[in-house]
């Protein structure tokens, strides 16, 4: 850590390296924001746990995947599982959970609209794929 004497540099670096054999002993990865989150579960089980944790920091990092979230897993997981989420976050105590929740709704109103459905998208674009192909097998078997 840099500027830190020597010292402390090596306490840290230890105290930090036994966090992490915590953490994994107990299911837990340090992620690269170093927050601990149980690795068996999916993205949305991580936002639906942790966007309601004790600890501010945690619940403000999780709001703030929300969109992204909803982008990964589509319309209808986002309205299943995420949508009934924001009641809650929206009286969070904190104002800067309540300011980041504002920040994902609209990437989460267009997920939900269909527009920014990336998964929606590709589904579509497989039918049509599908399409294209039973018409050339068709047009092939009866010239």
């Amino acid at each position: 850590f840099y500027g830190c004497p020597p010292l402390l540099n090596g306490l840290i670096s230890s105290l930090y390296a036994w966090v992490r054999v915590q953490a994994a002993n107990m299911n837990l990865g340090v992620n690269r924001s170093g927050f601990a989150a149980d690795e068996r579960l999916s993205e949305v089980q991580r936002i639906v746990r942790y966007s309601f944790h004790s600890i501010p920091i945690t619940r403000l990092a999780y709001v703030r995947r929300i969109g992204d979230c909803a982008a990964n897993v589509g319309k209808h997981v986002a309205q299943k599982q995420l949508l009934p989420l924001l009641p809650r976050i929206q009286r969070d105590q904190e104002k800067d959970v309540r300011s980041a929740l504002a920040e994902q709704l609209g990437e989460l109103a267009e997920i939900l609209s269909g527009r920014g459905d990336q998964t929606e998208k590709k589904e579509d674009e497989k039918k049509v794929e599908v399409s294209m192909d039973e018409t050339l097998e068709k047009l092939k078997a009866n010239p």
